[in-house]
């Protein structure tokens, strides 16, 4: 949800799946921030908002770090394997 200033997740606990995406069970390519004709222009007012969502976590530099290679591989994995 666009508060007016940053995107925030609907659900608080969500943030937490930054914390895991260590633990082998699956990656994901990122966080999408999706417009809607209320918001104006749907196309225009969606973004990716990946890094936003993983500072969301309070990450030390090296959990980012981490966190952003695995998404990373995530996006060049053509087979989906990692995902």
């Amino acid at each position: 949800v666009f508060d007016g200033t940053f995107w925030q997740p609907l659900d608080p606990n969500c943030i937490n799946f930054a914390r895991r995406l260590h633990e082998g069970f699956g990656a994901w390519t990122g966080v999408l921030a999706l417009g809607s004709q209320l918001s104006g222009n749907a196309t225009q007012d969606s973004e990716d908002v990946t890094q936003a969502y993983l500072s969301r976590a309070s990450p030390k530099v090296e959990e980012m770090s981490t966190w952003l290679g695995m998404i990373s591989a995530a996006r060049a994995d053509a087979s989906g394997r990692s995902t």
